[in-house]
């Protein structure tokens, strides 16, 4: 199975995910490490999922227009 470049990446590297995020890779792994995002498990390095990525995106959202 063959992907084109106008498919969007499923899992994406710490550097990919502060990219689509607009932060820095830093900032990737404290939210790591608060838990608000967390890595795919068996790829070694860490691979978040694009989906839990927008989902983060759409809860934060949520919260700042709550306020």
């Amino acid at each position: 199975m063959s992907t084109t470049n106008s498919e969007p990446k499923a899992l994406l590297t710490p550097a990919e995910t502060a990219a689509l995020l607009g932060c820095s890779v830093r900032h990737v792994h404290n939210l790591k490490t608060r838990k608000c995002l967390v890595p795919i498990p068996g790829w070694g390095r860490p691979r978040y999922s694009r989906e839990q990525i927008m989902q983060y995106i759409n809860s934060t959202v949520k919260t700042v227009n709550a306020a």
